[in-house]
């Protein structure tokens, strides 16, 4: 598992929105007597390409460039392979696509020009969850100086707003509960003295279905927390593929642990709700634009 490493001074991309006309413009160009799922991820990648670039795109995303790891897309590998890397390149183009009127949403975008990808997609990971939770934040541009080098600014439905932080943990890792210690020892450092703050941890799958594991990740939370102040809550989330005979598609795992010792003790911190399965669409807001089924051409 890496943190984000030593960050340089980001700027913010200027990028041109995508918006409903230009994704009619794209729908029209995909050859509507191609199966869905192969004018769904043209889709995606049209998207990716807009946003990042055909460089970025090939680089990261095809099959045959070396340095294509999480985002990895080959149609040629096994079905196994496949349940797992389709719907998360969906999830990820979706998601670049829905957040693009977020505050700061140009810095994101910089730092996935320039950080590690994997790390940068657990970021939005959790701008996905905090939008489909209807709860508000931002971006939070990267300023390289202690207590202000945190990735969002979150508000509660009430209007009081955490900073917040989002830390991952790589997929191929094994379980290890001190490098959570790690992680949010290094989070601790990178808020602002006496402000309300958060941290968000994606964990790996195969973390969770240990049920040791979880029980150790929650007892490991509690324990970093005894002593802290500024932290008032660490959430930690897991994207868990779902095979049946009809789709793969991902749900999403969470566990929200509060500060009892922390500022505003009284308040309940909790962010999260449970989402029905994620049945084609089950579970997002309905103004969440899907890629599945892709968006139908006018010809």
């Amino acid at each position: 598992m890496r943190d984000k490493p030593n960050r340089p001074n980001v700027r913010k991309i200027e990028f041109e929105r995508i918006t409903a006309k230009r994704i009619q413009e794209l729908a029209n160009k995909l050859d509507s007597t191609r199966p869905d799922i192969e004018r769904t991820l043209a889709f995606c990648s049209a998207t990716v390409r807009h946003y990042l670039g055909v460089e970025w795109l090939n680089r990261h995303v095809l099959p045959d460039s070396k340095h294509a790891r999480y985002l990895r897309l080959d149609l040629n590998a096994s079905m196994e392979e496949k349940q797992i890397s389709i719907p998360r390149y969906l999830e990820f183009s979706e998601s670049l696509l829905n957040l693009q009127d977020v505050e700061g949403f140009g810095f994101f975008l910089c730092r996935l020009m320039t950080e590690k990808v994997e790390s940068c997609c657990a970021e939005l990971d959790v701008a996905r969850v905090l939008a489909v939770h209807e709860l508000k934040f931002k971006f939070v541009p990267v300023q390289q100086k202690k207590g202000t080098d945190y990735d969002f600014e979150i508000f509660y439905p009430d209007g009081f707003m955490v900073h917040a932080d989002a830390k991952c943990k790589f997929e191929q890792t094994p379980v290890d509960l001190k490098s959570i210690t790690n992680s949010l020892k290094k989070a601790s450092k990178q808020f602002p003295k006496g402000e309300p703050a958060v941290v968000i941890v994606k964990v790996p799958a195969h973390w969770i279905r240990d049920v040791a594991a979880q029980r150790g990740i929650v007892s490991t939370a509690k324990e970093f927390l005894r002593d802290k102040e500024r932290i008032v809550s660490i959430k930690f989330y897991a994207t868990v593929p779902i095979v049946t005979n009809l789709h793969a598609v991902n749900t999403h795992i969470y566990s929200e642990v509060s500060n009892p010792n922390g500022l505003c003790p009284t308040r309940n911190w909790d962010m999260f709700r449970d989402f029905p399965p994620p049945n084609m669409g089950t579970g997002m807001p309905s103004w969440w634009i899907r890629f599945y089924p892709p968006p139908k051409g006018n010809r």
